[in-house]
């Protein structure tokens, strides 16, 4: 795999957002969730390497997901 991996996908969604913090926070759930599933398949094969990093541009989404309880 090198030294990273991209991995893209496209379907229709589920839920709408009514702003763009909301749909960051989306993706960021759905990336997490598929980061999950590759995670555990990698460690089924005996690849996994360590930790996956999962970058955010997005301020308030960054500012949301680290305080989960301002939900």
């Amino acid at each position: 795999m090198g030294e990273s991996f991209l991995f893209a996908k496209s379907v229709k969604q589920k839920v709408t957002a009514l702003s763009s913090t909301d749909a960051e926070i989306i993706a960021l759930c759905n990336a997490f969730q598929t980061l999950t599933w590759i995670k555990n398949v990698m460690i089924d094969l005996r690849v996994y390497h360590g930790p996956i990093t999962v970058e955010q541009d997005n301020r308030a989404a960054i500012w949301l997901s680290s305080e989960p309880s301002k939900f």
